[in-house]
């Protein structure tokens, strides 16, 4: 339901649906539980853009609108800083794998990816101004790939911006 539009689809559709206390008939067991491993903060990342010996063993995949990524439309960052990305970043709009709130069938996605995708034994670091969009990004990466090496960095290239903005292009 969260792929195919969530329940504004599924009511469009006329799926059943229930009004008042609903009871589950089981309960589970799951719980949600943070995954450090799948983060990367803003220090962590200064750290590895320091190490990184072959820019093309890590791929910066920048989420945003392409206007925010080059700059020609403020990507609201504090006063004073020039650029809007980093400069190895590949601009990969989180917008593209959706059509009227739905992300598009598989084949098209793996379509949409291929140019980035196309390597093996690379990482993937997925980011935006505030890690909302690199989080879907990350998400469509996941789900056309479930074995893809990829991380968040979840502080948004705005925190970057205050700390690092010499990183910026």
């Amino acid at each position: 339901s969260v792929l195919r539009g969530g329940f504004t689809e599924w009511t469009k559709r006329q799926l059943p649906t229930a009004a008042g206390n609903e009871k589950a008939k089981t309960l589970g067991d799951w719980s949600a539980k943070p995954v450090p491993e799948l983060f990367v903060s803003t220090e962590q990342l200064v750290e590895l853009l320091a190490e990184t010996d072959s820019p093309s063993a890590i791929q910066f995949l920048d989420a945003r609108p392409p206007g925010m990524f080059s700059g020609s439309e403020s990507p609201g960052f504090p006063a004073g800083v020039k650029g809007s990305r980093l400069a190895t970043a590949v601009n990969l709009p989180v917008g593209q794998f959706f059509d009227n709130g739905m992300l598009k069938p598989m084949d098209e996605l793996r379509q949409l990816l291929a140019n980035v995708l196309d390597t093996e034994g690379n990482r993937y670091v997925t980011m935006c101004t505030h890690g909302i969009q690199a989080s879907v990004l990350m998400f469509v990466l996941c789900y056309v790939d479930a074995n893809i090496d990829a991380i968040v960095h979840s502080n948004g290239l705005i925190e970057l911006a205050a700390i690092k903005p010499e990183l910026l292009v």
